[in-house]
């Protein structure tokens, strides 16, 4: 289906056999449940998602430019580059 009009956010039509459940919602909580850090969780959920993604027929050159866009790690770095530096003792 494509990004839908939000950039990096992509959306996908529910396969039949799939019907009424959510796999995305799915992983993002098996992976929250053992995950220490966010690194460790935006890790683990996006290599979950490409095994969906290769199981659903993407070729391997679309699962890498999906892969290319760690939108958790620019969020993270956006996020570091407005917060002050911390002080030190």
């Amino acid at each position: 289906m494509g990004e839908l009009g939000v950039p990096l956010r992509w959306a996908f039509s529910e396969p039949a056999r799939l019907a009424r459940t959510n796999t995305y919602v799915a992983v993002k909580r098996r992976v929250g449940a053992t995950a220490a850090t966010i690194d460790e969780y935006s890790r683990e959920k996006n290599a979950i998602v490409l095994q969906i993604l290769a199981a659903a027929g993407l070729t391997e050159a679309d699962r890498a430019a999906i892969a290319a866009h760690k939108v958790a790690d620019a969020v993270r770095a956006a996020a570091r580059a407005r917060s002050p530096p911390a002080s030190r003792p």
